[in-house]
C-alpha cells in the first residue's frame, strides 16, 4: 500500500482509488481498505478548516458506470422537488 501513498500526489492533490475487485461478485478486502484509509489520515486530520479529505477517482469507474447505468433516469411519480437558494433538487 506504500506505493499508492507515492503514486497519488500530484501538486497538492490526492488521486486514489478505492481497492475494489469483481470476481464474479463485488468484493472490497477490509485489510486493504483500511491501509488505504490509514495512507490519508494525516491528510484528513491536518486538513483545514475541519478535518476532511477529497480523492479524486476514489471509486474505480468500471464501478461508476455500473453504478449510473442501473439510477433510475426517469421521475418517478412519488419523486419531491425541493426549492433551494440555487436550484431544485430532486429527492427519492
Amino acid at each position: 500500500m506504500n506505493d499508492i501513498k507515492n503514486d497519488i500526489r500530484s501538486e497538492g492533490s490526492i488521486k486514489a482509488t478505492l481497492p475494489i475487485n469483481k470476481d464474479g461478485d463485488l468484493f472490497l478486502d477490509l485489510e486493504l481498505a483500511w491501509e488505504f484509509g490509514e495512507c490519508f489520515s494525516e491528510d484528513y486530520c491536518s486538513a483545514g478548516p475541519f478535518p476532511h479529505i477529497v480523492i479524486d477517482d476514489f471509486l474505480p469507474l468500471w464501478l461508476i458506470e455500473e453504478i449510473l447505468n442501473k439510477f433510475p433516469t426517469n421521475r418517478l411519480p412519488d419523486d419531491k422537488l425541493f426549492e433551494s437558494e440555487f436550484s431544485g433538487l430532486h429527492k427519492r
